[in-house]
């Protein structure tokens, strides 16, 4: 079953992505398009994005309450990881053997700093599910060995901030 969580997730990876590649691109226009809203006109403020956000849930999953919790954690990682960047790279970069993060493909690179956000900054999340989230990110977005990569990298992220 897909959860609210990992939709939310798969947005954020989208719009966060959309941003990476046209850097011209505000966070409300990522968030606008990857909730299917065609016009960029449309003020964010002044749309029911909640109502938009709602038809992404699993029909089991469209209460106003799991939508707003949604779209309102959308935003904490598009945000959170937009403001953590160089320290999310920075990061990401430490655990890289024999490469730099601008050498890692783009999708990977996106889906490690948001993993790595989760895992630094969102501590009420277990570690586990934010890897198992990352990985499913990796086989949806890229492939099998890109999920073992970042398996790999966020392992070893983790294992430094756990102290192991």
């Amino acid at each position: 079953m897909t959860t609210a969580r990992r939709i939310t997730r798969e947005r954020a990876f989208q719009a966060l992505y959309m941003m990476d590649v046209l850097p011209a691109l505000t966070e409300e226009q990522a968030l606008m398009q990857v909730l299917n809203v065609q016009n960029n006109d449309v003020n964010i403020e002044e749309t029911n994005l909640v109502a938009l956000y709602k038809q992404l849930l699993p029909e089991e999953l469209r209460t106003t309450q799991i939508a707003v919790d949604s779209l309102d954690y959308v935003q904490t990682l598009i945000r959170g990881v937009k403001e953590h960047q160089d320290t999310l790279d920075d990061q990401i970069n430490q655990h890289l053997s024999k490469r730099t993060l601008s050498r890692v493909e783009l999708a990977n690179v996106i889906i490690l700093r948001l993993a790595t956000y989760e895992l630094i900054y969102e501590d009420e999340l277990a570690p586990s599910i934010v890897m198992d989230e990352a990985i499913e990110l990796a086989k949806l977005f890229n492939d099998e060995s890109s999920s073992k990569f970042i398996n790999g990298i966020l392992q070893s992220i983790l294992d430094e901030n756990s102290g192991a």
